[in-house]
Order: structure tokens, then sequence, then C-alpha cells
């Protein structure tokens, strides 16, 4: 779907506010003339009532969809489970998913010890938010073993097994 220029938007809400105008302007006519006159449409118009506030609230929700912009999708935050204990990165989802995409959760290669939160080129911000929501000091550039189970996502957590509950 091509997304239309702010131009085009406010033109259409000038169209409908033109459309809107018109139609009172009919009515303030109707009232003028003598009622047998009138078409009966201009005469149930001719008195405000319910038409107007209907009209009215349209055309507000209309240019408010108008003006706001599309929602920006959420950042995705690849998942990786680096300990013996499973669920571990899936129980990190619920802490990022307000606000991030968490997608995929995986296992990782190898077990560590310490977690730590990787980032490809142009994801440091994202990755600096994903390590304070955790409670993660450790944040780096992305390692070439985490580049394969993390897919497309620009920034990865690698749960170590310094988060595993000790009991």
């Amino acid at each position: 779907m091509a997304r239309v220029s702010g131009r085009w938007k406010r033109a259409a809400g000038v169209v409908i506010l033109v459309a809107l105008c018109s139609a009172l302007i009919a009515a303030a006519v109707g009232r003028g003339s003598n009622r047998h006159d009138t078409p009966v449409g201009l005469r149930e118009m001719s008195q405000p009532g319910p038409w107007l506030a209907n009209a009215l609230g349209e055309l507000s929700l209309t240019l408010h969809r108008i003006e706001q912009p599309p929602p920006h999708p959420l950042p995705t935050v690849a998942l990786l489970n680096a300990t013996k204990t499973p669920g571990m990165a899936a129980e990190a989802s619920f802490q990022v998913r307000p606000e991030f995409n968490a997608s995929p959760v995986f296992n990782y290669p190898v077990v560590v010890k310490h977690s730590r939160v990787e980032f490809q080129p142009g994801g440091l911000d994202e990755a600096r938010q994903v390590a304070s929501l955790l409670a993660i000091a450790t944040v780096v550039p992305m390692i070439k073993r985490t580049i394969k189970p993390a897919g497309t996502a620009p920034v990865a957590v690698v749960i170590g097994s310094d988060r595993v509950p000790r009991g």
C-alpha cells in the first residue's frame, strides 16, 4: 500500500470540510424557503439535530486518522540461552516484550558464565536499552558465534549462567 504524503492528507481534509460546509449552506437555504417547496431531505437537514452532530463527529474522526503517523514497529531482539537450564531465554523475553519484539528465542551453541548484550552496527542504543531492562552490565559488538542464532536481529542477549536462580 502506497504511503500518502502530508500534502494529499491536507487536501483530503479540505475536500471533506468543503463538502460539510456545502451541506450546511444547503440546509440554511432550505430553512428560508416555503416548507412545501423544500425537498424532503433538505427539510430534515434544515433543523439542527443528530445529523449535524454525526457529520461533525465523522469529520473530526477522519481528520484525526489522517494526521496520525503510522505506528513504528518494535525493534527486534534475539534472546539466546547459553545455560544448561531450559527456559532462561524465554523468561527474559517477558521482561523485554513491552518495548521490544523478542524473536528469535534460541539456545546458544556454548555455555557461558556471564550474560551480555551484543549488537550489530547501528544497534548500540537499542542494546543499551535492553541491557538496562535486564540489568546486564556488558554490552559488546556482536561476535561471529552469535550472528547465526541471532538471525536478522540487530541486538542479541546471551543469557549466561549468572542469571540462573540459585536454589
